[in-house]
């Protein structure tokens, strides 16, 4: 193992302390541009100067209401990442404070280990002060605007990617279960689509309002939809069936993807994501809403649909599977 020496440790701990700087630095330049920024709090409780406030706007009651949810998915966001990419380098460094101390210690490499930590314990306090100072709603649209937004718009467009190829153009499309409204805004883009999306406690962050409302009761005419997506919702839902059944009456085609559990290893992979989504993101989620690809068909023929199309997606670096399914609405 001749590389593995002085050099190469320095420069892998640069790389590790340079990708943690730049994710932090993007948010304090955030920080720095929303200073003395005062953002509308209507409709806000009171959010507690401290970490003690923004922990409560994240995991208390306020996740839940609508008025709120949005501020309170931000604030789950920032408790998610900031400290993962602060310690994600600390098993690196005290690898590589191991290294340095070693005889001869290399006082140069110890330095650089003990500068990062001093780095990261900047950052931390500098995250704490200003919560301190009463600035939390401007403290999270900042990050919302440099992180959370651009890191959604992603993943917006993987799931478009999935779908793309079942939505023509033009159509009539309502996005069931959307969220922050970035899918149907990239879809509305798109495809030139006349695009509604609703979400029981919505969060919006592009520019396609998300209405508040359940699935169970979608304020629409019959048939007032071409096609309804619903992704990654329907496990979510606390009566499946009532959501299928107002899904057939507004929509004539429906898209959907949900957890494909075919063996005992998908069963036990998507019950553990979703105990852990459940318990620190508020995402309840219903046993019943997992099924097997002959599960899924159906439950939609019994529902009143046909499935035209069914297909797994392998999910990246996991070996486990969701299904795609397309289901046109049958005749009465």
């Amino acid at each position: 193992m001749d590389w593995i020496n002085e050099r190469t440790l320095t420069l892998v701990c640069a790389a590790a302390g340079a990708l943690q700087a730049a994710y932090l630095a993007r948010l304090f330049i955030g920080l720095l541009r929303a200073k003395g920024r005062v953002v509308e709090q209507a409709g806000l409780p009171r959010v507690e100067p401290g970490v003690r406030g923004l922990l409560g706007l994240a995991y208390s009651r306020a996740a839940f209401d609508p008025q709120t949810k949005r501020w309170s998915v931000l604030a789950q966001y920032l408790f998610a990442y900031v400290p993962f990419w602060m310690l994600a380098g600390a098993p690196l460094q005290a690898y590589l404070l191991f290294w340095a101390l070693r005889p001869p210690a290399s006082w140069g490499l110890f330095g650089l280990c003990v500068l990062l930590q001093v780095l990261q314990a900047a950052a931390a306090a500098a995250l704490i002060l200003w919560v301190a100072q009463d600035r939390t709603l401007s403290l999270l649209k900042a990050y919302g605007d440099l992180v959370v937004v651009p890191s959604r718009r992603r993943a917006a467009r993987f799931e478009w990617g999935r779908i793309a190829r079942c939505v023509p153009e033009g159509l009539k499309v309502i996005d069931v279960g959307a969220g922050h409204g970035l899918l149907a805004e990239l879809i509305r883009a798109e495809r030139s689509c006349e695009v509604r999306a609703f979400d029981p406690a919505p969060w919006a962050l592009g520019t396609v309002p998300v209405e508040a409302c359940g699935a169970e009761a979608l304020p629409l005419e019959d048939g007032g939809a071409d096609v309804a997506l619903c992704l990654c919702v329907l496990h979510h839902c606390p009566d499946l069936d009532a959501v299928l059944r107002e899904l057939r009456r507004v929509a004539s085609r429906l898209i959907l993807i949900e957890d494909r559990c075919e063996g005992s290893w998908e069963r036990f992979f998507f019950r553990v994501l979703h105990l852990a989504l459940e318990r620190f993101w508020k995402m309840p989620f219903e046993r019943e809403g997992f099924s097997t690809s002959a599960g899924w068909r159906e439950r939609l023929e019994r529902a009143g649909f046909r499935v035209t199309e069914m297909r797994a997606l392998r999910l990246p670096f996991i070996v486990a599977a969701q299904l795609l399914i397309v289901a046109d609405r049958t005749r009465p």
